[in-house]
């Protein structure tokens, strides 16, 4: 959004397809890494409560930022650069293991 602003469109849709599919993985992995539907619980509890929390936690820092700066470079600056640990978390998390 920052190097193409005039294809907002393109990036909300990009986004929100991301966003629908990755759901659906995060749910089912709570039960391939785990042997037990109780464990299954126990690591859907724990994930989304951490989950949800640092999901409300970002649109306010998101707008904290853009009133900060004035503007929306830094924002969506730190928006990319959340993506690496991201990316870690995601390989980490596709490794065939169980909790």
């Amino acid at each position: 959004m920052a190097l193409a602003p005039g294809l907002t469109m393109v990036w909300v849709i990009t986004g929100a397809l991301g966003c629908g599919s990755l759901i659906v993985i995060a749910l089912s992995l709570f039960s391939l890494r785990t042997t037990h539907h109780s464990q299954a619980a126990a690591l859907s509890g724990m994930a989304q409560s951490v989950g949800f929390a640092l999901g409300a936690a970002g649109p306010v820092a998101f707008g904290a930022l853009r009133d900060w700066s004035g503007g929306w470079t830094l924002p969506l600056a730190m928006t990319a650069c959340s993506m690496v640990p991201l990316c870690v978390t995601a390989v980490l998390s596709s490794r065939n293991r169980l909790v």
